[in-house]
């Protein structure tokens, strides 16, 4: 057992979290560090957003992944 899934199991059975596999955890922090690691496609989004802040991306990213899984929150709505 891989200690991220051993641990992201405990989350889900304490009732922290929502169900989630490693890989779906692991790709959606691939796709918050894409600022860092694909910097032409970043500075595309200059113009809209203003040039990228790392700290302020961080927060921003952690916090909204953080809430995502969080089983606090209301469940969305799926379609079927």
């Amino acid at each position: 057992a891989d200690a991220l899934g051993a641990l992201l199991q405990q989350l889900v059975d304490a009732g922290t979290i929502r169900p989630v596999t490693t890989r779906e955890v692991f790709f959606l922090v691939q796709a918050a560090a894409g600022p860092f690691n694909l910097h032409r496609l970043s500075a595309v989004f200059d113009p809209l957003d203003g040039p990228l802040d790392p700290d302020h991306h961080v927060d921003n990213m952690t916090e909204f992944i953080l809430r995502g899984l969080s089983a606090t929150t209301a469940e969305p709505e799926r379609n079927q």
